[in-house]
């Protein structure tokens, strides 16, 4: 899972992306797991200013939309131990 700023800075600063899956045939993404072999490169390929959260493990993802406050929860759970492992109300591009 993946929750992260379009942009670092700059007018889509504010738009968030929030990427779940793999929904089939688990393939994994090489970026994550280059930084797991080597975590002291972390910052640089996912700038904390940016990225809100990143895994490569497993989760359910549950997306929980509010229309009337204009906002969406975005939970990515442990499928093991059912523990949230990033939990958000996430509102106008803002956590």
């Amino acid at each position: 899972g993946l929750v992260h700023r379009i942009e670092r800075s700059g007018p889509r600063a504010a738009l968030l992306e929030v990427m779940v899956g793999p929904g089939g045939p688990r393939t994994l993404n090489p970026l994550p797991t280059l930084v797991e072999q080597v975590p002291a490169e972390a910052e640089s390929y996912f700038p904390s200013d940016q990225f809100l959260y990143r895994s490569d493990a497993l989760a359910a993802s549950l997306l929980t939309f509010d229309p009337i406050e204009d906002r969406v929860r975005v939970r990515f759970i442990d499928p093991g131990t059912g523990e949230a492992r990033y939990d958000a109300l996430l509102k106008d591009g803002l956590s």
